[in-house]
């Protein structure tokens, strides 16, 4: 979600979307965001890794996919 966009040094996913994305506690919420961002990743996605933070959704995988989302996402400006 943070690599850069192909040609561009923004993330494929932007920090507000992320940040938005971990802020949802509910799985209910989580399902439409999660339609969104596997949009805009064109489909390019790990199924079985995101089927399985989706079904733990807690803490834990927030707190995991930010420290993965921001030791590679480019600064934001």
């Amino acid at each position: 979600m943070a690599s850069p966009k192909s040609g561009g040094d923004k993330a494929n996913i932007s920090g507000l979307r992320f940040r938005r994305l971990l802020a949802v506690a509910r799985r209910e919420e989580l399902y439409p965001l999660m339609i969104r961002i596997i949009r805009l990743l064109d489909g390019r996605v790990n199924l079985i890794s995101l089927s399985n933070a989706v079904y733990w959704w807690n803490e834990r995988t927030r707190k995991d996919w930010a420290y993965d989302y921001y030791k590679t996402a480019p600064a934001e400006k």
